[in-house]
């Protein structure tokens, strides 16, 4: 527990679980900023359930006089210390979020890694809008060469289903508005981090290629002259920022596809290695990223999709999760256009339909198309709606079911 768990230590007399109690305990006691605010809130609690002291009446004054002296005066100090510790829980939530200099990072990171000159300045880059809402950007020297090295950092803590939508604002073309050349696809995954990196023609541009990283809450870009360089700074800058504290992404690992299909894989009885031996990692769905999103399906479901293993394609099992809460009749609405599967679906028990689809691929360039057919399965269990894909129609019920029980447990 890094960041300061202000609500939770707010809420640690309404029922907190045990365990989740002892690790509040244990950060207070390790962090004078949360141990004050810890005992703000015993002092208010405290003054709210005092009862009111009966002092003898003064002369001349009468009884209801005196009740209301004396009730005013305990308000007030309820009401100073409330304003207090509004002020401090604010000022601590603000301090989270602003404590990350990027060109601090920056200048540390290239520094380590060496990265650009020992003496380059670390400056900050002026971003065009609506970049500059949410990130911020550092670069060697004044900034003028985006050949980098540079950082592109998230000033917000960042979920992996907002990463597609992120990747494309920064890759849009429209006019003055490009920060980064070139289409992402993905690099690297690894247990805590996914990555990305632009084609190799960006190098064309002038700009050089760009690698994203996102090791949640944590995302950023980075540049630099080489491959090798650029790969040294992105691990330098994840260093330095998992020494830097920050709030975690609210419920990242209950809605994050990725996250529910890695909990979910034991349980439906997915391999943990390919046939190479080489552990199966969960990836983000790029297929047809360019693409606008299909009619009738969200931009939330479409960004909250991951496979459990590296084919882009619909071979490896899938997960496609709304995150929104979902009701019955938009749960069928979405099945009448969604992919990978379009109609029919067959019901086979109440909240859950069965389709089927396939896929074409080659093992190679020139080589001849292949197709591959599988099975999807959608299941509603309000709020929740989700599908997934996989081999036969008995491996993906049996993913579904493994899905819903992760996505229900407290």
């Amino acid at each position: 527990m890094t960041a300061h768990p202000i609500e939770l230590i707010a809420g640690m007399d309404d029922g907190m679980d045990l365990d989740q109690k002892d690790q509040v305990m244990s950060h207070i006691a390790a962090c004078d900023m949360c141990r004050t605010v810890a005992r703000t809130m015993q002092r208010i609690d405290g003054l709210i359930a005092m009862p009111e002291p009966i002092r003898p009446l003064p002369e001349r004054a009468t009884p209801r006089e005196d009740v209301r002296v004396a009730a005013w005066a305990s308000v007030a100090v309820v009401l100073t210390l409330a304003v207090a510790m509004a002020v401090l829980v604010g000022s601590v939530r603000q301090t989270q979020v602003a404590a990350i200099d990027a060109c601090g990072v920056f200048a540390a990171a290239a520094r380590s890694a060496g990265v650009g000159a020992t003496n380059a300045k670390a400056s900050p880059i002026k971003l065009p809008s609506p970049l500059a809402e949410s990130w911020t950007a550092c670069a060697s020297g004044d900034g003028a060469d985006r050949a980098g090295p540079w950082l592109l950092f998230r000033s917000r803590p960042t979920e992996g289903r907002e990463v597609r939508g992120l990747l494309l604002a920064l890759t849009t073309t429209e006019p003055g508005k490009q920060f980064v050349f070139g289409d992402f696809s993905p690099a690297r995954t690894t247990d805590d981090t996914e990555r990305w990196i632009t084609e190799d023609s960006t190098r064309a541009s002038g700009t050089g290629r760009a690698t994203a990283v996102l090791a949640e809450p944590y995302f950023f870009v980075v540049t630099a002259p080489s491959d090798d360089a650029m790969g040294r700074l992105a691990e330098a800058v994840l260093a330095e920022l998992r020494q830097r504290s920050w709030p975690a992404s609210s419920g990242a690992s209950k809605t994050d596809a990725c996250a529910v299909i890695r909990r979910a894989a034991p349980s439906a009885g997915l391999p943990t290695k390919d046939p190479s031996g080489t552990p199966l990692r969960t990836n983000r769905h790029w297929t047809d990223m360019s693409v606008p999103y299909p009619i009738g399906l969200t931009g939330e479901t479409w960004d909250n999709t991951c496979a459990f293993g590296s084919d882009e394609s619909w071979h490896d099992p899938h997960l496609l999760l709304r995150v929104e809460p979902t009701t019955v009749q938009q749960a069928i609405s979405l099945l009448s256009g969604l992919p990978p599967v379009s109609p029919p679906w067959v019901q086979i028990e109440a909240g859950m339909w069965l389709g089927h689809s396939s896929s074409s691929y080659s093992d190679c360039r020139g080589c001849p198309i292949k197709t591959k057919e599988f099975s999807a399965v959608a299941v509603f269990d309000a709020p929740h709606f989700f599908v997934v894909t996989q081999a036969t129609d008995e491996t993906a019920i049996q993913l579904a079911r493994a899905v819903l029980a992760e996505l229900k447990r407290p």
